[in-house]
């Protein structure tokens, strides 16, 4: 099958190397994100793979299904940037990659929840400007916290493990709880989860369901002080309320790597330059707020794991005319 591959980045090239061969198939890219000035570039193939930066609309999925395109893999575990009805209407079938390296984005928060522990931005402010007095740095230690996952596949999974690690008591919620999980944590339901623990993180998919469930009387809910971490979707967390809790010491502190609207400048080099999103630039201007631009998952194996998961799903669509992975409203 002749592939065509959108917002292909230079640290990718080896893994679609290895894993086109491996999978039978015939590979040309743009680095480029997916828009409808750029559709006729898979015109001849029979799929594309394409990433986050770009949504596939209406247009876009009737443009590629005019070029021949039967299947639309993404090579990431989000996909609300492709409208699943109009796929459907068109008769083009949809997949993504379910989970890759878990520990990716499990390492991440927890590396994001020891940084706001100890007060690593104010730590690293005062080494530069050669102010090394402890006074306003005292921390408090993990241990000794209750955390609160929201979402317990496999990403939460692993995050509970390394909080659980660390001598934490951990609580959880989710839709369908897992028994694996019960050795690790207690689940309780999401009302109890905000009023007993000391940091939440958060990692469950986006849905039109939980559009904002970070938000007023979420917050309101929650213990005084408490902790947020979000390495999941922007569209969890209403930033605004997240912001006034904040400035209210409601909130202890923010740890995010991802946020609503972000493709506006993540993945940009803005160097020199300024951009018209307020609420981020007062949110990062805090000391008790740390922000990664969406790098969580960027670690060799999840990058690997991306690459190989989407190719795979082609080649058993392929071999089979559907995948495991494939999406379905």
């Amino acid at each position: 099958m002749k592939v065509f591959v959108y917002s292909k980045r230079p640290d990718e090239e080896e893994f679609f190397e290895r894993y086109g061969k491996q999978y039978q198939l015939d590979l040309s890219a743009s680095s480029e994100g997916i828009t409808r000035e750029n559709t006729h570039l898979a015109k001849g193939c029979g799929a594309v793979v394409v990433a986050a930066a770009g949504y596939l609309d209406l247009e876009i999925i009737s443009d590629l299904k005019h070029y021949g395109i039967a299947y639309i893999v993404t090579r990431t575990a989000g996909f609300n940037h492709i409208d699943l009805k109009a796929a459907k209407a068109l008769g083009v079938k949809v997949s993504y990659v379910p989970s890759y390296s878990p520990n990716a984005i499990s390492e991440h928060t927890l590396m994001l929840a020891l940084a706001l522990m100890r007060k690593l931005k104010s730590v690293m402010q005062r080494v530069e400007a050669q102010d090394f007095r402890l006074a306003g740095l005292r921390a408090g230690e993990i241990r000794n916290m209750t955390i609160g996952i929201v979402g317990t596949g496999k990403i939460g999974f692993e995050t509970i493990k390394a909080f659980k690690g660390l001598g934490a008591a951990v609580l959880a919620y989710d839709f369908n709880p897992r028994e694996d999980v019960k050795a690790y944590a207690e689940y309780v339901d999401l009302d109890a989860l905000y009023a007993k623990s000391d940091m939440l993180s958060f990692h469950c998919p986006y849905t039109p369901e939980n559009y904002h469930m970070v938000n007023e009387k979420s917050i309101a809910k929650m213990k005084g002080g408490v902790y947020l971490i979000n390495t999941a979707r922007g569209e969890l967390f209403d930033y605004q309320t997240v912001l006034d809790g904040l400035r209210s010491g409601k909130i202890g502190g923010l740890g995010f790597d991802v946020y609503e609207n972000e493709e506006t400048f993540v993945r940009h080099n803005l160097t020199g330059q300024t951009f018209e999103e307020p609420v981020f630039h007062e949110l990062t201007a805090l000391d008790n707020v740390i922000f990664t631009p969406h790098i969580g998952f960027y670690t060799d194996e999840a990058v690997s794991n991306m690459v190989e998961y989407a190719l795979r799903n082609l080649y058993e669509y392929v071999q089979n005319g559907q995948c495991e992975n494939e999406l379905h409203l």
